[in-house]
């Protein structure tokens, strides 16, 4: 698998052509009809996740999303696009929760440099997982993003201290629920095209004002330590899998 950077160093030539067609391509295959099967060959990894009952750590997931508590929030993402984090049981409510960093809030170059630093941390295993799924199509799991995306110290290593990224403005809970329809795995071959989505799914601001106010904060947010995201019993659930 090609590195995001080099990917998006390959498309910044026709930046402005893909930026046009990405939204529309992500709408037919990920959104109308994520789980369509065009006949015996089209046994994706993508139409393998479908029977799986949970988000895998280190996976882009997209979905359609109605918020419960929607009235309370000054904007939201009905279809977010999130490098999944883990997913775990909210004790107060026993909602199933999953965590993940909705990329669509973060700024063309913020994505890139978020899905760089990624696979930089995780390189062999993503590269071993897309050469599986490349051969037989079927879903492969990233070990090592266990501890990139769960440990607290290692996320804000990758993510803050070595990328510069204020991941954590775009850090979010989804229940998983009724109010989450369509859940559909991002394939590896599309997320070059990620950076340059322009979404047209986001209720209560523009994108312009939502990287507006990621670009104020960041400075803050590369000095903080975001607090334990999952605990080390839920990683065990993980390792189990």
């Amino acid at each position: 698998m090609k590195s995001p950077a080099a990917l998006y160093q390959n498309n910044i030539k026709t930046r402005a052509g893909i930026k046009k067609e990405a939204y529309p391509y992500f709408l037919e295959k990920y959104i109308k009809e994520p789980y369509v099967d065009n006949g015996l060959f089209d046994t994706t990894e993508r139409i393998s996740a479908k029977s799986l009952k949970l988000f895998i750590p280190g996976k882009i997931y997209t979905f359609r999303y109605d918020p419960k508590h929607k009235d309370i929030l000054a904007y939201y993402d009905k279809q977010p696009i999130i490098l999944v984090c883990g997913q775990w049981t909210a004790a107060s409510t026993g909602n199933i929760i999953v965590t993940g960093i909705n990329l669509n809030f973060l700024p063309e170059i913020e994505r890139v440099n978020t899905l760089e630093y990624y696979y930089q941390s995780v390189k062999s295993d993503i590269d071993v997982g897309y050469e599986l799924t490349s051969k037989t199509n079927q879903v492969s799991f990233i070990k090592r993003a266990l501890v990139v995306l769960q440990d607290v110290i290692q996320l804000f290593n990758v993510f803050g201290k070595a990328g510069k990224i204020g991941y954590q403005f775009a850090m979010r809970n989804y229940i998983v629920g009724g109010g989450m329809k369509n859940v559909c795995l991002v394939e590896y071959d599309d997320w070059e095209y990620i950076p340059f989505i322009q979404t047209k799914d986001i209720i209560g601001a523009s994108l312009g004002k939502i990287y507006q106010e990621y670009l104020a904060s960041k400075p803050e947010l590369l000095k903080k330590q975001p607090a334990l995201i999952i605990s080390a019993e839920k990683k065990r659930k993980y390792k189990n899998k």
